[in-house]
């Protein structure tokens, strides 16, 4: 079962190759694009956790409406489903910083404040 599922996304990976080989220098670079627009989308969707989030009609807007709505759309699902398998999140040292944040103790010295009393 999982040898035919590998064997059948390496199948994918080798049709997007050739599709990718068969587009010319100025489609390739508008997919590229395309694809890096998305994934600082998709990057802003997972790591910031305020109101400061890029929409894609933010997005657009700054690129004076290259891409489409449904375009970006698109080319998340693309990237969510079958490129990251819907493993989203790596877990980094900066993770784990809110956490040592919120208990107050960012330094050495705050931990000594607190054997001392």
């Amino acid at each position: 079962m999982y040898f035919e599922t590998w064997l059948d996304k390496r199948k994918r990976e080798n049709e997007w190759f050739e599709d990718m080989k068969a587009l010319s220098d100025k489609e390739l670079r508008q997919y590229l694009d395309l694809v890096t627009l998305s994934c600082v989308l998709l990057a802003s969707k997972t790591n910031e956790q305020n109101c400061h989030q890029p929409s894609i009609v933010d997005i657009q807007r700054l690129i004076r409406a290259r891409f489409t709505y449904e375009d970006f759309v698109e080319m998340e699902r693309f990237l969510i489903l079958d490129c990251l398998d819907w493993n989203l999140n790596v877990t980094t040292p900066y993770h784990f910083s809110d956490c040592i944040q919120g208990m107050g103790c960012l330094f050495w010295s705050d931990f000594e404040e607190e054997l001392v009393e």
